[in-house]
């Protein structure tokens, strides 16, 4: 066990230990204990706790005896899907959690809701997975110790068993954003255009767009114009290769160090009664597929511009036929990511159709590219026109 020996006035619940200008043999002496009690909840053993239609949980505990004296102690309580209470070690993540409720006594009730919401989290973090399957299971808690004015003073309870626990997953009242959006510095008028994001087809929550980064360029984005979010805002960032140099900035702003054109993709999902952001970076490859480059087993890539101004360009095409373009997203098939061209208009037109077979039985010759052999396609992501020549 560790000791201290307190040679200073120490101040506690109103009892006052004084030391003379030496030490004597009746100083208080601070001992860190290997463990004290926490007591399990009456009817435990025979009672289902039913979190969502609950209040409150109540446990008490012996305080540490830290010496035969009180001292000023918090409390955390840490719930955990079995007794061992592992933490987060080669790449595997703890198996319990601490609920953020604090407490200043020996009696501590548990908000039932805040418990609820604290094992469906667990268990998605245990599980990787992003379902909870309502069922009764036990679940292990202990309590934390710390007297707050010593450092290294931590020391946990016993741990309790409540063998039936019935935690509900309840569908918050929020959904998935259907719309996503970038501005920045380099990115149509800087700080002004907001660049529309294009959903990844058939994959609710993911959007994908292409930009323009010079060295230490700088973003934000939103689920609609106006909406100012930053590096704060996102769960985790994938930088793949490292490719960006990606880091939070000043101002909250998402940074590249290296110049170049980027893929990002967003995959929202719902956490408990927020979303969650997590952003995925990759160097910008766009291919044409297809008839025109010789069959849909060739992805031949397009040349980029030197940066947002310029115009992205296809090879020559080998062979008269419709257009297939497509950005190339982690995670994504082609014919998920894939764009084209109203022909009316010149505006960029991305997938959000099923397309059986190709864009002119679907939408009709005004989104159908119909090029001949040695054409090119053009195309700007920073201005969303393109044009065959």
């Amino acid at each position: 066990m560790k000791k201290l020996n307190i040679l200073v006035t120490l101040l506690m619940g109103g009892l006052l230990f004084t030391s003379c200008n030496s030490d004597r043999d009746d100083n208080p002496t601070f001992t860190l204990p290997a463990s004290f009690t926490l007591n399990v909840p009456a009817n435990a053993n025979n009672n289902v706790y039913d979190l969502i239609n609950s209040s409150s949980i109540t446990f008490t505990a012996n305080q540490p005896d830290y010496g035969g004296f009180p001292l000023p102690t918090s409390y955390a309580m840490q719930v955990s899907m079995d007794s061992t209470f592992t933490d987060a070690k080669d790449g595997k993540v703890a198996n319990y959690i601490e609920l953020p409720t604090p407490f200043a006594s020996t009696t501590m009730s548990i908000k039932a809701s805040e418990l609820n919401e604290q094992i469906i989290a667990l268990y998605e973090s245990v599980k990787n997975t992003d379902s909870y399957d309502n069922q009764v299971r036990p679940m292990y808690i202990r309590a934390k110790a710390s007297v707050s004015t010593i450092s290294n003073s931590v020391v946990y309870s016993n741990v309790v068993k409540l063998p039936n626990v019935l935690a509900n997953y309840k569908a918050p009242d929020i959904s998935l954003p259907t719309d996503m959006y970038v501005v920045g510095g380099s990115i149509g008028e800087s700080w002004k255009t907001w660049q529309k994001m294009s959903p990844v087809f058939n994959s609710a929550g993911q959007f994908y767009t292409v930009i323009y980064m010079p060295a230490n360029g700088v973003f934000k984005f939103g689920t609609k114009e106006n909406d100012w979010n930053g590096a704060s805002a996102i769960n985790t960032i994938t930088d793949t290769n490292n490719a960006a140099g990606v880091s939070a900035g000043s101002g909250d702003n998402i940074t590249f160090a290296n110049a170049g054109w980027y893929v990002l993709k967003f995959v929202d999902k719902i956490k408990g009664a927020k979303i969650q952001y997590d952003l995925i970076i990759d160097k910008a490859v766009v291919n044409i597929t297809g008839t025109t480059v010789g069959g849909f087993d060739q992805s031949i890539p397009c040349t980029a511009p030197a940066d947002q101004t310029g115009q992205w360009v296809s090879q020559p095409f080998t062979a008269a036929g419709e257009v297939r373009a497509c950005v190339s997203v982690p995670g994504a098939d082609w014919w998920c990511t894939e764009f084209t061209m109203q022909i009316s208009t010149g505006n960029i037109h991305y997938r959000v159709e099923d397309i059986p077979n190709n864009w002119l039985e679907t939408l009709g010759a005004d989104y159908s590219i119909q090029a001949k052999v040695g054409q090119k396609l053009y195309f700007s992501f920073d201005t969303g026109k393109a044009s065959l020549k």
